[in-house]
C-alpha cells in the first residue's frame, strides 16, 4: 500500500492539518507506521476524514439497500463521533453483493484512521469480484500486517450474497458469530467460522462456510458493542439476549428490526454510558406476496 497516495487522498479531501509536502517529508523521516505518524501527530480533521470514508469509498451509509428480492440496512450508533466500525455495501456485476464489516480495535479517531486505512485497501487494491470470503479475509490480513502496530488488530466479516440462488457464503475474522433467523423452523442459529482477527498471524488459514438462505428468513451481522455493554451490576447484554431479541422482533419491518434491538440493549444498560460504537447489519429475504 502506498502511504504517499493515502496522504494526496487525505489531501485532497482537506483532511491533513498541514500542507501536503511538510507532512510527506516528516513522516519519511519519522520511519513509522502512517495511522500511527498521523495520530501521534494530531494530523487529521476528525469530521472531514468521516466525510471522506462517505464520499469516497461510500462507507457506514445508513440506509436501505435493496437488491431483488433481498433488504439489507446498516447502522453504526458511535460512541465517540468517529467509530473504529466501518461496513461497506457492494453490489457486484455478477449477480451477487458483498458486505463487510470490521471493528478496529481502540475507539475514536485512532481506530477511525485504521479503519480509513482498511477502506481504502478495499476500494483501491482488492478485486472482490473474484475471491471467495475465506481468500478475501487472507488479502486483508496481509495488509493489516503492514499498517498495524503489535498491539492493534481488528475483527472483520465479509458475507457475498448470490442474488439468484439465495445462497450465502461467509467468513468472519474474530468477530462474534452471525446469527441466522430461520423463518420455516421459527429458530435462531449461531453460525461461526471460528477464525482469529486480522493483523495476527500471517499463516493463519481462513474458513468459510455456505448458508442457504430461504424467504422470510434475516441475517444479521453486528459488532462487540451489540452484546458486551453491561448493566449497572456489571453484567453484559450478552449474545443470548441478542438472539432473543432478534426472535421477537424478525418478522417487522427492517428498520425497526435495528431500532429496537439497538434500544432493548440501551434499555438493559440504562444509565450507562455506550462502553463502545455497536454497528448492526440486517440482511432480510423478503417473502413473496400472495395474489387473490
Amino acid at each position: 500500500m502506498d502511504s504517499i497516495e493515502i496522504l494526496k487522498l487525505l489531501d485532497e479531501y482537506e483532511v491533513l492539518k498541514k500542507p501536503f509536502q511538510e507532512i510527506v517529508d516528516d513522516f519519511l523521516e519519522s520511519k513509522k507506521l502512517l495511522p500511527v505518524y498521523l495520530y501521534e501527530n494530531n494530523l487529521i480533521k476528525e469530521k472531514q476524514l468521516y466525510k471522506l470514508n462517505q464520499v469516497e469509498f461510500q462507507l457506514n451509509k445508513s440506509k436501505i439497500y435493496e437488491f431483488k428480492n433481498f433488504i439489507i440496512y446498516p447502522k453504526t450508533y458511535p460512541k465517540f463521533f468517529t467509530s473504529g466500525d466501518v461496513f461497506g455495501i457492494f453490489p457486484l456485476k455478477d449477480n451477487r453483493v458483498v458486505i463487510t464489516l470490521s471493528d478496529v480495535s481502540g475507539k475514536g479517531l485512532e481506530a477511525g484512521l485504521l479503519a480509513f486505512m482498511l477502506s481504502y485497501y478495499i476500494n483501491y487494491e482488492l478485486n472482490m469480484s473474484s475471491l471467495t470470503p475465506q481468500a478475501l479475509l487472507k488479502k486483508v490480513n496481509q495488509l493489516c500486517l503492514e499498517i498495524f502496530d503489535d498491539l492493534k488488530f481488528a475483527t472483520f466479516s465479509i458475507i457475498v450474497l448470490d442474488l439468484l440462488s439465495g445462497t450465502i457464503e461467509y467468513a468472519g475474522a474474530g468477530c462474534p458469530p452471525i446469527l441466522h433467523y430461520n423463518f420455516k423452523e421459527q429458530m435462531i442459529e449461531e453460525r461461526d467460522t471460528v477464525n482469529i482477527p486480522l493483523g495476527i498471524d500471517e499463516d493463519f488459514i481462513y474458513k468459510g462456510i455456505k448458508i442457504d438462505f430461504n424467504p422470510g428468513d434475516v441475517i444479521l451481522s453486528y459488532t462487540d458493542g451489540a452484546f458486551e455493554q453491561e448493566n449497572r451490576k456489571g453484567i453484559p447484554y450478552g449474545i443470548e439476549r441478542l438472539k432473543k431479541a432478534l426472535q421477537k422482533n424478525a418478522t417487522k419491518p427492517i428498520k425497526k428490526i435495528i431500532r429496537n434491538l439497538y434500544w432493548e440493549l440501551r434499555f438493559y444498560s440504562i444509565f450507562k454510558a455506550p462502553a463502545d460504537d455497536t454497528t448492526y447489519i440486517a440482511i432480510k429475504y423478503k417473502k413473496k406476496q400472495r395474489h387473490y
